[in-house]
């Protein structure tokens, strides 16, 4: 049983950390807070996006 969509390495990277450092990125630049729960939630997220 495959879990992770069959894709290139480097593009299931780009899926996994791209919305990963935007999140942050605004974090740290004050345009959203993250609490526990959101982070878990976006990392959720990320992997819904790989999952196949």
């Amino acid at each position: 049983m495959q879990v992770i969509n069959d894709l290139p390495l480097p593009v299931l990277f780009a899926l996994c950390f791209g919305p990963l450092l935007a999140v942050t990125r605004d974090h740290v630049f004050g345009f959203i807070v993250l609490d526990d729960a959101q982070i878990t939630r976006a990392i959720e997220a990320c992997w819904d996006g790989l999952k196949r």
